[in-house]
């Protein structure tokens, strides 16, 4: 959703519960969250951005979204 220089976007749109046949929570990632973030920031260059995180189904603590984004983790 984008409105007035600010995006929002819902991780469960990208790695939601609902999207899951068989919850895997051990695999299941928050790159595509990343993703849309990227996504978001090149198309609209927004002021504000906000990710909300209800019904998520990933336990990487947002770590795919931050590879996604193109940073290295390291520990």
């Amino acid at each position: 959703l984008h409105r007035r220089g600010r995006v929002i976007i819902e991780a469960a749109q990208a790695h939601g519960l609902a999207l899951l046949h068989q919850p895997a929570p051990l695999a299941a990632t928050s790159f595509g969250v990343g993703e849309l973030i990227d996504h978001a920031w090149e198309t609209h260059r927004p002021t504000d951005m906000i990710v909300t995180v209800g019904g998520s189904a990933s336990t990487d603590g947002g770590a795919g979204a931050l590879q996604a984004l193109g940073l290295t983790l390291l520990d």
